[in-house]
């Protein structure tokens, strides 16, 4: 039998030798054509909730409120780890429009087939180097991450809402203090996009003094202190000048507001209310012991 195939093999060489675009054929063409972007809504979890907060502002409680809500499934943190899906997307979006690929004009060719892409590189490879050579489009590079993401948190299916709370997302940790209102903007702009319909809460202490905060900055000492009080103030400003900007897409918390039994239902029926949940369904806050 083994022989066989061998022979099988070498008859079919020397009768025609096998050409580089012989791998092109109906079955690729059918997957190249296919309209990628159709592809992001099939592969994307449906809804997403997800929970920014600063450290040590009630954040497992919230996530455990959410948790409440029967059809919600929001998980705890992940050390930052949904920063490297980001950080790929924006890094894998860029290549295209990088100087090692200027001399091929990518967006004309957004839907190119394996035959297109293979002859662009086969008319280049006589004249330059191509170390930097992809046809990586921002449109499917989203679909892997919605792909990406979907497996890992959302692959309960539709009717289940998924998402993750965290505490590293503030100017100073996974956002560097100089540019940290550039990178939170293009982070929830890529968050808003991780899913079909996404909301966030953004959570923080009412004020963000360091007598208010004693738990982040008891370890600080001195111009370490200073710099962490201005990171944290300048968090607080972010969250609220996002929720002022996209009411309809995130929602401000404030954890003094969670624990005073004066507010806490008001407060839960304004989140249900956002989530356009039924705002009678009974959440706590203090469900979950305080340490």
């Amino acid at each position: 039998m083994y022989l066989f195939v061998v022979l099988f093999l070498g008859v079919t060489t020397l009768v025609r030798p096998i050409q580089p675009f012989d791998l092109y054929n109906a079955e690729n063409v059918r997957y190249a054509d296919f309209p990628r972007r159709r592809a992001g809504p099939r592969l994307a979890t449906e809804e997403c909730v997800f929970v920014l907060a600063t450290p040590h502002s009630g954040s497992t409680a919230l996530m455990d409120a959410l948790n409440q809500i029967p059809n919600y499934l929001i998980r705890g943190e992940n050390w930052a780890a949904h920063y490297n899906l980001f950080n790929a997307y924006q890094r894998m979006s860029s290549i295209p429009q990088s100087s090692g690929q200027s001399y091929i004009h990518w967006r004309e060719h957004r839907q190119a087939s394996f035959h297109t892409v293979k002859s662009l590189y086969e008319a280049q490879a006589y004249h330059r180097k191509l170390p930097f050579f992809h046809e990586f489009q921002i449109d499917r590079v989203l679909i892997a991450t919605r792909a990406y993401y979907k497996v890992l948190f959302g692959h309960f299916g539709n009717g289940v809402v998924a998402g993750f709370k965290e505490t590293r997302y503030v100017c100073g940790t996974a956002f560097g203090s100089n540019q940290c209102s550039e990178q939170f903007s293009a982070y929830l702009h890529f968050l808003r996009r991780t899913c079909i319909r996404t909301k966030v809460f953004l959570l923080s202490r009412t004020d963000y003094s360091v007598h208010a905060n004693p738990d982040i900055f008891e370890s600080l000492t001195g111009g370490q202190k200073l710099l962490a009080e201005r990171d944290l103030e300048r968090t607080h400003q972010l969250y609220d000048d996002y929720v002022k900007n996209y009411p309809e897409h995130a929602f401000r918390v404030h954890m003094e507001g969670m624990f005073d039994h004066k507010r806490n239902a008001t407060l839960a029926r304004n989140i249900l209310t956002f989530l356009q949940e039924d705002p009678s369904l009974p959440i706590q806050f203090t469900r979950m012991p305080p340490k």
